[in-house]
C-alpha cells in the first residue's frame, strides 16, 4: 500500500488538501517527540479540530504509527522498497 501512496501523491494532494501533507511533514520532522494536537496546530496553523482525523488517516495507511501520543514514521511503508 505504501508504494501506491507515493505514486498517487500528486492526486492525493488534490483530493485531501494541503493540511494533510502539512501535518504529515510536521509529524515526520518531530518524530520521536511527544507532540499534542495543540502543538501541531501551533506549528502548522491547521485547526486543532481537524488534526485527529488527519493523523488517523496517515496511521491507517501505515505511513505513521501511534503509540500513546507519539507519532513516528512507520517502518512497514519502507520495507518493500
Amino acid at each position: 500500500m505504501g508504494n501506491m501512496v507515493y505514486l498517487m501523491a500528486p492526486f492525493l494532494g488534490l483530493l485531501l488538501g494541503p493540511a494533510f501533507f502539512v501535518i504529515l511533514l510536521y509529524v515526520l520532522r518531530n518524530c520521536g517527540n511527544e507532540i499534542t494536537e495543540q502543538d501541531i496546530s501551533k506549528g502548522t496553523g491547521v485547526n486543532v479540530i481537524d488534526i485527529p482525523e488527519v493523523l488517523d488517516y496517515w496511521v491507517s495507511l501505515d505511513i505513521c504509527t501511534k503509540s500513546n501520543r507519539v507519532y513516528t514514521p512507520s517502518t512497514k511503508s519502507f520495507e518493500n522498497k
